[in-house]
């Protein structure tokens, strides 16, 4: 089975937030009025290096995630950034401050 990243119907990739709601890359939210379907969850086991452990770490405290969050939204951008990638796309961090930007590259 084949998974696509992107959210087929408006072709942003949908992500979780903190309060539970719902977004996309492109920041449209749902009404949480509305009730929305529990995802279906898969158990994953997965080793990782002290640094992983050490980014996974820091990446809860600055969010508030807790750590099953944190990697189910890392493994989504991820997915995101490498379809971008695949497509040509390059990816780039601007410093709002300077507009200093730096391209990122992932090997």
């Amino acid at each position: 089975m084949q998974i696509d990243p992107m959210n087929a119907v408006s072709g942003a990739m949908k992500l979780p937030t903190k309060d539970g709601i719902g977004d996309s890359a492109l920041g449209v939210h749902e009404d949480p009025k509305r009730t929305r379907p529990k995802p279906e969850l898969t158990k994953v086991s997965a080793n990782f290096v002290n640094r992983s452990i050490a980014a996974l770490e820091i990446a809860s405290e600055i969010t508030g995630d807790n750590q099953t969050d944190v990697l189910n939204r890392s493994v989504q951008v991820y997915a995101y950034i490498m379809k971008l990638i695949d497509d040509g796309k390059l990816i780039f961090v601007e410093d709002p401050a300077t507009g200093a930007k730096e391209r990122i590259v992932l090997l």
